[in-house]
């Protein structure tokens, strides 16, 4: 049984504010601040680093980022920095945080880094953290790589100990369960779509090269205000009963919009599991109707030939390099697309998820690069 009454005391009896760490994909940092700051005004402390931010705030954040924010990867709770030159203060730090408070009875996962230290056997280290546990809970926590994940990062003799809220990365929305190879994380999507001005005053958002649908569903999530339907790490800790869902400065709700979402693809697998993940969508949106989304089994030339150039943006993740396997063949690909749809529209509005190419760098207004699957790709956009 939880004693809520030792939890509060524990939770407040120094202060509302708790100290945080969003993950997030490099170059996109600003834009999650941003974001962050729009669904919950309240935060302190600001610090950009390179893949993350830094900040404080009270534990209703927390709910905030989870349902609200759609640039992160997942967000940390950080129990606190100490300076440990021995196993015996490794030992003693520890035993200054409750984690039984945080943690509750949950399988851990415990995963370790050292970098320029003393103990600089991450599997040692391991051990000597397991070791705490096992001595100073007993039967209270076991281990499991399906657990809540406690990070302990090792950098020159400091040791930061932190809790992942979130459990899969927050681009997991519940929504897109199946996908096609190599699809565009939703969360750079989301970071893109900030990029780009009025985006949500075009009617028509094709994407000619879509798959297995993620890019338009996550653009269809966005415009609709619909939220992530799963469970995260901190809905299993003592914690979540001290976060209040409703004291934010943003409330989402589902909105009718009068969007067409249309897809283009080659490939029958890929449609068939776009049209499985519309039928998700389906399943938890009362006010969703069939017909904004069109799926269409074609090749990326075959786009309708009666929008005008105003009333429609192409959004898109196309093949590339080693996805194809072959370069020279993508970017012909990209060439003949783009050259088509110059002739047929002029000027049009575009953004692209694409590898360096001089006809996008002389098309484009800007873009935006980041690492993706080990490579780093551009977001193209004019």
């Amino acid at each position: 049984m939880v004693d809520l009454k030792k939890l509060k005391r524990h939770f407040f009896r120094k202060s509302r504010e708790f100290n945080f760490f969003l993950i997030v994909t490099p170059s996109f940092e600003e834009l999650a601040l941003k974001e962050l700051k729009e669904v919950y005004s309240n935060i302190k402390n600001i610090e950009i680093i390179k893949g993350g931010i830094y900040f404080s705030a009270d534990l209703n954040v927390i709910s905030a980022v989870h349902n609200y924010c759609r640039i992160p990867i997942r967000l940390l709770l950080r129990l606190g920095t100490y300076i440990c030159n021995s196993e015996k203060q490794i030992y003693k730090n520890l035993s200054q945080i409750e984690f039984e408070n945080y943690l509750g009875n949950n399988v851990l996962n415990i995963k370790v880094y050292s970098r320029s230290s003393w103990i600089y056997n991450e599997k040692k280290l391991e051990s000597i953290i397991r070791n705490f546990f096992i001595e100073k809970y007993k039967n209270i926590f076991s281990f499991g790589d399906n657990g809540i994940t406690l990070f302990f990062r090792m950098n020159h003799n400091k040791l930061t100990i932190s809790i992942d809220l979130t459990g899969d990365p927050l681009y997991k929305r519940g929504i897109s369960k199946l996908k096609s190879q190599t699809p565009m994380r939703e969360c750079n999507i989301a970071a893109a779509i900030k990029l780009i001005d009025n985006f949500d005053k075009y009617k028509f958002i094709i994407d000619p090269f879509c798959g297995s649908g993620t890019i338009l569903i996550e653009l269809y999530m966005k415009l609709k205000n619909i939220l992530p339907k799963r469970e995260f790490n901190y809905s299993k800790m003592p914690i979540v009963y001290f976060i209040k869902n409703t004291d934010i400065s943003y409330q989402a709700s589902l909105k009718n919009i009068a969007h067409i979402f249309i897809g283009l693809d080659i490939s029958f697998k890929n449609l068939k599991i776009f049209k499985k993940n519309i039928d998700n969508l389906f399943a938890i949106d009362n006010l969703f109707a069939k017909n904004l989304i069109e799926v269409i089994n074609a090749n990326a030339l075959s786009l309708p030939l009666k929008l005008g150039k105003d009333e429609f943006i192409i959004f898109s993740n196309p093949p590339f390099g080693w996805k194809l396997l072959d370069k020279n063949k993508a970017d012909s690909l990209l060439h003949s697309f783009f050259e088509i749809m110059f002739e047929r529209y002029g000027n049009f509005k575009f953004g692209v998820f694409y590898p360096d190419n001089k006809l996008l760098d002389s098309l484009s207004s800007d873009k935006v690069t980041f690492p993706f699957g080990g490579h780093k790709i551009n977001f193209y956009y004019n």
